[in-house]
């Protein structure tokens, strides 16, 4: 028996690699589990209604392995010839728990493993120890690095990992890193002060700062990765690295101090809350969109980040095809956690840490256009920063975030809000005690009516307000800002790439409507009403499959319970580059929200790739879905309204191809970037902008 033949599945514990795994390869998928040891795993996934492969050197492991597992291959994976034995069979998900350490040639087994996923959709689950980790950390400070029996430093790992060791190990094998997560194992601040101590070093605010940062905390890495696009579609240019090599150079060109843009463009500032590639919800993609396709037409772009995890701040270019852009990320907010449960109200809109950074990086770029996406963790005292300066400013507001505190104006009780009424409605949401968020206490109320008068007098500042609905529009109209001073402006839509194309075009006639949802998996996105909605379904009438990113694990576990229909099919989470593709293998695109959505960009895309929607008759939804013309609207959180609307659309199958006949494309990015350059000129004054003098 092999050193983890002890070991069990507890899927309690939220801090367990083993609980974290199986919710990362999700249910109703064909499994390879890479030195599966005894099956504790492939026992979990099994239950997910999974079907797992093993592999396994240690014959008695291998021989216990086989009560879980519908095959087992007993080989060790640095030998040749493993590959062999699994019958040609392509993997939804390749697992390797506390694997790739123990390895002679860890990238060599990687990249063996690549062929074996399912072409596009197929990804890597790993679990690595991080040698980085603050216990590691504190014994080399008294020079001590000593074997264990088990742990970070087990005495059979044959290579120590690091964070950016992980990185690279992946790229080496052609594979991309996009979901970093971990588990932890805390080291009391006593213990630390005592190591120091014993070190000759004092134990002060910035040096707590630093041991409780992602790379100190975490105690095993819990990653997915994927087929790096310049390992696939790519792949010819890598035979000409000269070329390749000179087209990155270009890129990268852009991003020197000195740079400006081509003859013509501007300096344009992108300021976001947050940003790719950790985050992939619609405001921070339809930044990047935008900002590569300016720097394609020879602007000069930069992006200024709210960064809410330690680990991300600083400045990164950040490629995609020959463009390049560079990505400044700052701190997130935490400055008024002297207030205690109160602080957090006004960390959201205040940044005392960002402002220094904001002030040296306008006076660096001398930008000719700021233009605001959000100030979440950022602070809005950019925009005083800007006029001061006499930069014009762009606002486009993607949600509620200038009116209402927690973003979406739903209240703390789920009920949904028409917004603060000047500050007066919003006691209620302040994540205080009762009794310290009463209208009866002076200090709450004032808090409010001060945040709401000052945003809404900096919102005021900006040369143009944009909103991407006229529902959007409408709620910050009625609740104080001029009408005049708004403009309806959707967003524009990338194309799918032409190689998909025909797949979108030419779609195969199903046995079966399949139903899908392609997003976030929290609550506002009202995925638990489409279960439920789809639970009243007969099985074998359609198939319902989920795509999706677990932001929330308790919301995600809760899902799962509901989720009793055998034809629900959880695809896991989609990189924002393989959308096309999952809307490629959907009839029906569901939006079920029940918050006041703006403009969805999932519904943007899905009608680009010709795929009908069904969405909540809430927010904005209804400007972009016409009822019975190119989709359908129901009433949201509605669980009997979506099910019969299902139900319709199973009994008439005809009914989608009639909606998608009706779909107007929606507007493209380029003709989106007309109407935004042609803002950006007017505010400049002139009909070319060039650096300035």
């Amino acid at each position: 028996m092999s050193q983890y033949s002890h070991l069990t599945a507890d899927l309690s514990n939220e801090n367990s690699p083993i609980t974290k795994i199986a919710r990362l390869v999700g249910r109703d998928r064909l499994v390879l589990d890479v030195g599966c040891a005894h099956g504790y795993l492939a026992e979990v996934l099994r239950a997910q209604g999974c079907r797992v492969i093993g592999i396994e050197r240690d014959p008695g492991d291998a021989q216990r392995a086989r009560a879980h597992c519908e095959q087992v291959v007993e080989r060790d994976v640095e030998e040749p010839g493993w590959e062999e034995e699994l019958g040609g069979r392509r993997f939804d998900a390749i697992i390797f728990s506390d694997v790739l350490e123990h390895l002679r040639e860890p990238h060599r087994v990687l990249e063996r493993a690549l062929p074996l996923l399912v072409p596009e959709t197929g990804f890597i689950v790993a679990s690595i120890p991080n040698v980085a980790h603050v216990s590691v950390r504190l014994e080399l400070l008294l020079g001590s690095f000593r074997a264990e029996p088990l742990g970070i430093l087990d005495r059979t790992h044959l290579h120590f990992f690091t964070r950016d060791a992980v990185a690279e190990l992946f790229a080496s094998a052609g594979l991309t890193v996009d979901a970093w997560d971990c588990t932890t194992n805390e080291v009391a601040d006593p213990v630390i002060a005592d190591y120091l101590g014993r070190a000759g070093l004092p134990y002060g605010p910035a040096t707590r700062e630093l041991f409780s940062g992602f790379e100190a905390a975490a105690y095993q890495f819990i990653v997915t990765a994927r087929p790096s696009a310049a390992a696939t579609v790519a792949a010819p240019a890598l035979e000409k690295p000269l070329e390749a090599t000179q087209q990155a150079a270009r890129a990268l060109a852009h991003l020197s101090a000195a740079a400006g843009p081509r003859d013509g463009g501007l300096r344009v500032l992108q300021a976001v809350h947050q940003f790719l590639p950790r985050h992939a919800a619609g405001t921070e993609i339809y930044c990047s969109d935008l900002s590569f396709a300016l720097a394609r037409r020879g602007h000069l772009v930069r992006v200024l980040s709210g960064a809410p995890y330690r680990e991300d701040v600083g400045a990164r270019a950040q490629l995609e095809d020959d463009q390049a852009i560079l990505v400044e990320r700052v701190p997130a907010t935490r400055a008024y956690r002297w207030l205690g449960a109160v602080g957090g109200f006004f960390d959201r809109f205040d940044n005392p840490e960002a402002r220094p950074v904001i002030r040296a990086l306008l006076d660096r770029m001398r930008p000719d256009v700021v233009h605001i996406q959000h100030l979440l963790y950022l602070s809005a005292e950019l925009m005083t920063e800007c006029r001061t300066r006499g930069i014009p400013m762009v606002v486009m507001l993607n949600d509620y975030w200038f009116l209402c505190h927690k973003i979406k104006l739903r209240r703390r009780d789920g009920t949904l809000c028409a917004g603060p009424a000047r500050g007066w409605n919003c006691c209620q949401c302040l994540k205080t005690p009762a009794l310290v968020r009463s209208h009866l206490n002076p200090l709450a109320v004032g808090a409010n009516l001060y945040r709401y008068a000052y945003l809404t007098r900096q919102l005021l500042k900006a040369e143009r307000i944009l909103a991407p609905s006229r529902y959007l529009r409408d709620v910050f109209v009625r609740n104080g800002v001029p009408a005049g001073r708004i403009t309806v402006c959707d967003y524009g839509t990338a194309s799918p790439p032409p190689e998909l194309v025909p797949r979108l075009r030419d779609r195969p006639r199903r046995e079966r409507l399949r139903f899908g949802f392609l997003g976030s998996f929290i609550f506002d996105k009202g995925v638990h009403v489409l279960v439920e909605a789809f639970n009243r379904l007969p099985a074998g009438a359609a198939e319902l499959h989920l795509f999706g990113v677990p932001v929330e694990p308790a919301y995600v576990e809760d899902l799962e319970r509901r989720a009793r229909h055998p034809d629900i099919h959880w695809r896991g989470p989609v990189p924002h580059a393989d959308r096309w593709r999952a809307l490629a293998e959907i009839d029906v695109l569901v939006v079920p929200s029940i918050w006041y959505e703006n403009s969805p960009l999932s519904i943007h895309e899905a009608q680009a790739a010709g795929v009908p929607v069904i969405g909540s008759a809430i927010g904005g939804i209804p400007e972009l879905v016409h009822d019975g013309v190119d989709g359908r609207t129901v009433p949201a959180d509605d669980v009997a309204a979506l099910a019969a609307c299902l139900e319709a659309v199973i009994a008439d199958p005809a009914c989608v191809a009639r909606w998608r006949a009706a779909i107007v494309p929606p507007k493209t990015m380029d003709a989106h970037v007309d109407e935004i350059e042609a803002i950006y000129r007017e505010l400049c004054g002139r009909e070319l902008c060039g650096p300035r003098a």
